[in-house]
């Protein structure tokens, strides 16, 4: 029971926390640091990608969107820093799906956040390229799960190469890789 309890009381891991920290930087729109400047530096939309830029209806869907906003770190005119987020929205009729993605000062992935009508949403965080938690939430059900395995750690994995391929140009819209939760 005492050993319990001391884990209840010792909270997330460092890496948890780090990434935490990262994210509540980059949503006030606080970089990592210009070196050259000695400031911090601002986090701002870089690269809007949209597939459907005249918002038009697709004959029996309806509404569609279709984009990619991505964010990076800039300090002056001549500097423009690593991808920090990436936003993937989509939207047609009237199921909405987001994929949203915090990266490192060296662009690798350290947090996706997957949120869809039929989907679960999952909530992935990463160190040093592996999965060390992730979140599964579908209606009642929640579960973290801390170093995964078998089928949610190929999830993972499959997140993980999809957040690599946001920070890179793309070509088409990326396909999330399926939850072993989700409906067939």
């Amino acid at each position: 029971m005492w050993m319990l309890v001391s884990m209840a009381l010792a909270g997330d891991p460092p890496a948890i926390e780090a990434i935490r920290a990262r994210w509540n930087a980059v949503e006030a729109g606080t970089g990592p640091m210009c070196e050259d400047l000695e400031e911090p530096g601002q986090v701002r939309l870089d690269q809007r990608i949209d597939w459907n830029p005249n918002d038009e209806q697709r004959p029996a869907i309806g509404p569609y969107a279709d984009r990619i906003d991505v964010y990076r770190t800039w300090c002056h005119p001549e500097f423009v820093g690593p991808v920090v987020k990436v936003v993937h929205h989509r939207l047609i009729s009237v199921r909405e799906d987001t994929l949203t993605v915090l990266y490192d000062a060296k662009g690798a992935p350290l947090f996706v956040h997957d949120q869809g009508a039929e989907r679960p949403e999952v909530r992935t965080y990463f160190d040093g390229g592996r999965a060390i938690r992730v979140v599964s939430r579908l209606g009642d059900r929640t579960e973290t799960t801390d170093a995964p395995s078998g089928p949610v750690a190929a999830y993972a994995a499959g997140i993980y190469a999809l957040a690599q391929q946001l920070a890179a140009r793309v070509g088409s819209p990326p396909e999330p890789p399926r939850h072993p939760w989700a409906s067939p």
